[in-house]
Formats: C-alpha cells, structure tokens, sequence
C-alpha cells in the first residue's frame, strides 16, 4: 500500500479488526493478478476471439444526430479528483455509521489468481473477483444501504448475451430484486424511503449506471487503451448518398446530468453541433443513390481504428443511458464519463491495474456511479419508449406485386428508427442471394456493384422500428418495406429483418439462408416463412436477411394450445423439412409463429443440419452420414395421439424429426415453454 494511501487510512483511526483487513486487502497492489496469455495461445484457445475486428454494430453507425459526441476531452487529474471525492464521502459514511462490523455475510474481498486468457470474457472474470464486485458492495452499502450491518448488492452487473471477436461487454443496472417477501433478509426496510423508491422507478428500465468494455491483453488491445485519448476523433457514418429520412432526430428521453457533480469544471461550455461527415449534408439527389464501396471496417482485412473503439463505447453508453464508462485490457485502464447537456466525453490518464492506487481508484468508480444515478433527474418520456407510428399506409398490397419486387430489386436502402437510433445517413446492403418467396420470380437477380450509383426504382427502403427478439444467431427487427416506384404511389409492407450481430454470427447467417433456399427449390412452403433474400453491406461486411412478418412467437399469444388444424399443418411442414434434407433441430414455442389470421409458420434455422451432417448413435457409436429416411404411419400416428392430450404440443413437434431419424422413444420429453 503507497504511502498515501495508507496514511489516509491511519488518518481514519479505524480500530483493528477483521474489517480494517479486508479494507486494507481491498486498498493493496494487487501484484498477484497475472493474466497468463501466453499458457492460453500455446493451448490454442479460442484464438479467433482474441483477433481485434471491427467492434462496430449495425446500428452504432445509426445513433440520431443530436446525441453525437461534441467533444472529447482528455482530463489527466479526473482520476485524483475522483479518489478525493470518494475519501470525504467513506469518511462521512464512518462518521455517521461507525466501523462495519460483520453480519451474517463476509465482508467484501478481491480474490486474487492466475488468469488464463483464452477469450476477452476472461478479464471480464478477472476483473469482478479482483475489484469489480467488492467496488459494487461498498457503493451499495455507502450510498444506499449504510445502516444495514450486510454488505448487499442494491446494483448487479450483466453481462451482453452474445459474443463477438475482441471485445466482451457489461453494464452496471439497478438488481431486479429483492421481491417484497424477502426485503427484511436483504435490509431494504433501512433504506432512505425516497432511495428506495428511486431505484424501484428504475428497475425494468433500459437505464443504467455505467458501461464496462473489455479487450484481450494482447499487443492490439494495449495499443487501443495507449491511443484511447479522442485525439482527431472523427464519427463514423454509412456513406451512402442521395436518400435520407426525413427526420434524423431522437424522441428518446435521456436524463438530465447531476448539476453538482466533481466532473463538470472539465467540461466545455456547448459547442456547435459536430459535423461527423460531410456527406450528411450534401444534395438530396431525386433518382439515384451512390453505393458506397469495400472499405478497410470489414473484417477480413480489419487493422484497429481507435476511432470505433471511442464510437462503440460511446454509443453503448447513449443506449443504455450511462454516465460511466471502464475500458480495460486486463494490463491498461482507462474510465470515461459522458456529459450529456454538451455531449462531451472525458478521458482519464491510464490506469495501472497492478498499481498502488487501483484499490481506491475502483471503490472511487463506483462510489461516484451509484451517487451519479441516486442524483441526476431521470426521464422516462412515455412516448419515448414505445414503438414510433410509422407502419405502412399501404395495408393490404398486392401479394404477388410485393413478391415480385422484393424478390427483383438489389438493392436495400436500410435506417433506423428506434429509440436513440435515429439514421443521419442509410445503410446500403446488396443482394447476395436470390429470393425464396415464391421460386418462380427469383432464379436469379441483377447485380448492383459498390462504388456507384443505383436508381432509387431498384432500390427497397427498409426502416427498422423495433427490435422483436435477440437470437443466438442475430438480432431480429421488425421493419417497413418502402419501394418507390415512378408513380406517385410507393409499395409499402410490414417485413422481418435478421441481421448478424458479428462475424460469428455470419456463417449462421447464410446457413439459415441456405436453409430456406433448399426449402423453396424443393417447393416446400407450408408452414414456412417467405425469405425475400440475402444481403451484404459492402462497408462492413454485414449480413441480413428479410423475410415476412409471421405474427407473434406462439408463448407471446393468450393461448399456448396449438389447435388440432394448426399442429397438423406444422407437423405436414416438419415432415416436408425433413423430406427436403433439413433437420431443423430446435423445434420450440419460441420458434414457432402465429399470424393475425392464426396461420403457424416454423422459423429459425440458426441451428439446422443438412442431410450430410445427420448422424445416429448405434451399439459402437456415433456413425457420420447415417440418413434412415421417412417416419413411418404408425409412429407418426402414435406421436399425434400423444399430442391430442398435451397443453403443450412443441415437444412433439421435434419428436416427428426424432422419429424421421429414427432416433424416436416415448419417454424423451423437451423444456416446456
């Protein structure tokens, strides 16, 4: 422990006891971390998850233009002044509260240990049993909960649930419990009533403290958190030119800043709004759009650009409503903090995580995160929330029209309306692959080159509007369909857009394209979704799907009882999938769909085999390429009677693929939804 920090720790007079311990454990130089890279490089670990890439989403080159960053400010002493503030509020809470004694549960600890990188979550790990959870603890029992003689947890961190190559995301949230039943166990009978009921106003809510970003401690990560000073900071747009939406303004609430706050005398009065790209601002060209070409963000030829790493930081911190922000490579640190009356971000000098100061840097951290979010105003605008009026005027369009030219154009013109996302310029996505729906239109397509102009007549404008699930393989949007035409009328329809959140998910992607191709060569198409084609953006490489609108996921409904007419239409479609040479693998309620009509459809095929992959076990093992062929009548029939008794039928559905593969036995049961 450095001399200062030690000598404010005597400055306390806390009296010898197992708390002073842990306290000063907390406070010591954590030399004992090591992240072991090089045990995890010569295992061969993952090591496509420790290539940097690009970290850029699809819709962080969509965020509304009044929400851009103004500017970045590097703040070399917004570390000290951080540690300052946190000595004088624990003297205060020690003062007020006396020395904690211990209760019915341990005090907080850093647990210290040899780190094997094999993927960016493990300095996550590294991090929240070092120092992130015992920060956690004590902002909760300081600002919170001071009275409580337990060191609970009023805030939890989350982690993202997908993966993506370099980077591992997290965010610190109100905790969704503890329920009312057990608040005597957990101490909230003691906390400030007005607390109590601010952090009940924000649990459910898409607002949090901080966002927490972690590399590997590889040469490119350690070079990111040297270069992450904002330096010639310029934002990222798509560059596609001649169509843009009306409006490019967020109707999202976001809070208001803490007018009191330390970090406010390093912020600049406003500035005028940041121009991030020129081409925002150019002339509105009526009948063609330019296309922009292959740049140096896809992943296949990707070399780190700082700039991406401060935009997707930044823009995760719009989202999600954050104040703070930690970017860590387990050997370099760096905090920001987001002021959002200017849009200014700050930067701190790096932070040593073997260091003397780290201990209190991090108590410091979160101690000003949690008094951030009991002290800023935050609101939650109604009409901020919900799902923006823009379904299609045109209801009831022509079905085979609409076929035709979803199926003809080459061309998606693709923006963002939805919350914060608010596109200052579309993404251009070209066709890869022909539509599915119906075969008879779409053998075969023109197709656009990037790097030039496309008239707007080829092109079809898709508008996102809400984000209706998040899969293993993607993200799932609704969106409206808008195809100009030279009639004063435009086409417009309600579609689905699939799209890959990463470069992992890309492979799966085209999978589940495949997989609807194979359907629709073999005429299969009861039951079954219309896939209107593949797509690529030439700037990133990312890939999307569109297809039609099916209705809700069957658990959303008020009944979860498939009818006698519905089940036979999905088994006739399963036994068709099987027949096609699919194996579609994860039959569920949650993949299956229901219309406003009340037609079922079976999607996602994220995790669909083809007939080279089926295997069946036998007495010596598994046996590659084993296809048995056809379910026969009778044990067709006795898995239907089996179904005419269920509430719920979605098991028995997948058991009509177990018996195709002869793989079928009574007692095998699946989750039930």
């Amino acid at each position: 422990m450095t001399s200062i920090v030690q000598e404010w720790v005597e400055s306390l007079a806390l009296p010898d006891s197992l708390f002073k311990t842990y306290f000063q454990a907390i406070l010591a130089a954590q030399k004992r971390k090591k992240y072991l890279l090089r045990e995890a490089m010569k295992l061969g670990f993952l090591p496509e998850m420790m290539t940097s890439g690009p970290p850029l989403r699809l819709q962080d080159r969509h965020l509304a233009e009044e929400l851009l960053p103004n500017q970045i400010i590097y703040a070399p002493t917004l570390l000290e002044d951080m540690r300052k503030e946190f000595c004088v509020q624990f003297e205060q809470f020690i003062t007020l509260h006396g020395t904690p004694k211990r209760g019915r549960s341990i005090f907080p600890e850093t647990i210290l240990r040899g780190i094997v990188v094999d993927a960016p979550v493990s300095v996550y790990q590294g991090y929240i049993s070092s120092i992130g959870k015992a920060s956690l603890q004590y902002a909760s029992r300081m600002h919170v909960m001071p009275s409580v003689n337990e060191w609970p947890l009023a805030f939890r961190i989350y982690t993202k649930d997908y993966a993506q190559p370099f980077v591992f995301e997290a965010h610190v949230g109100v905790s969704p419990g503890p329920p009312a039943s057990h608040t005597s166990a957990f101490g909230m009978e003691f906390i400030n009533p007005e607390v109590r009921d601010q952090l009940e106003s924000l649990r459910g809510k898409d607002i949090e403290l901080g966002a927490l970003t972690f590399y590997p401690p590889t040469p490119d990560g350690e070079f990111i958190l040297d270069k992450l000073d904002g330096s010639d900071f310029k934002w990222t747009i798509a560059h596609t030119d001649g169509y843009f939406s009306p409006e490019n303004t967020s109707k999202y609430a976001q809070s208001r800043d803490w007018k009191h706050a330390f970090w406010n005398k390093y912020v600049l009065p406003q500035t005028k709004p940041s121009k991030p790209s020129a081409n925002m601002r150019r002339k509105k060209e009526k009948k063609n759009v330019w296309i922009p070409n292959t740049s140096g963000s896809r992943a296949s030829n990707y070399k780190p650009n700082i700039n991406h790493f401060i935009q997707r930081a930044w823009t995760v911190a719009v989202e999600k409503d954050c104040t703070f922000i930690l970017i860590s490579c387990g050997t370099k640190e760096r905090i920001g903090i987001r002021h959002r009356a200017t849009n200014t971000l700050l930067l701190s000098d790096i932070i040593d995580p073997f260091g003397e100061m780290y201990g209190i840097t991090h108590l410091a951290f979160f101690s000003a995160m949690v008094r951030d979010i009991l002290n800023r105003e935050v609101l939650t605008s109604p009409s901020a929330l919900t799902v923006p009026d823009c379904l299609p005027s045109h209801r009831d369009p022509d079905p085979e029209l609409l076929d035709k030219e979803l199926a003809r154009r080459p061309v998606i013109l693709l923006s963002f309306n939805i919350g914060v996302f608010r596109s200052p310029s579309p993404s251009a996505f070209l066709r890869k692959g022909p539509s599915c729906a119906p075969l008879p239109f779409s053998p075969s397509f023109q197709e656009q080159k990037s790097g030039r102009k496309c008239h707007i007549n080829n092109s079809i404008a898709l508008e996102l509007t809400e984000l209706v699930g998040i899969g293993a393989q993607g993200l799932i949007y609704r969106a409206v369909a808008r195809l100009p035409s030279d009639t004063d009328s435009t086409l417009e329809a309600q579609v689905i857009v699939k799209v890959g959140q990463s470069i992992l998910d890309y492979a799966d992607i085209k999978k589940e394209y495949k997989a609807y191709r194979t359907l629709a060569e073999n005429n299969v198409s009861e039951g079954i979704l219309k896939v209107y084609g593949l797509f690529e953006d030439p700037e990133t490489g990312m890939l999307l799907i569109v297809m039609q609108d099916g209705g809700k996921c069957f658990v959303d409904g008020r009944t979860k009882l498939l009818t006698d007419s519905q089940f036979k239409i999905l088994s006739r479609a399963i036994q068709a999938i099987n027949a096609a040479g699919i194996l579609h693998n994860d039959v569920k309620c949650n993949n299956l769909l229901l219309d406003a009509q009340g037609n079922p459809y079976i999607i996602d095929f994220g995790l669909a085999e083809f007939t080279s992959q089926f295997y069946v076990e036998d007495s010596v093992g598994d046996v590659e390429g084993s296809y048995p062929g056809n379910a026969t009548a009778h044990a067709l029939q006795v898995v239907e009677e089996e179904a005419a008794k269920a509430k719920i039928r979605s098991y028995d559905l997948q058991s009509i693929e177990d018996i195709y593969l002869g793989w079928h036995y009574p007692n095998r049961r699946y989750p039930r939804c």
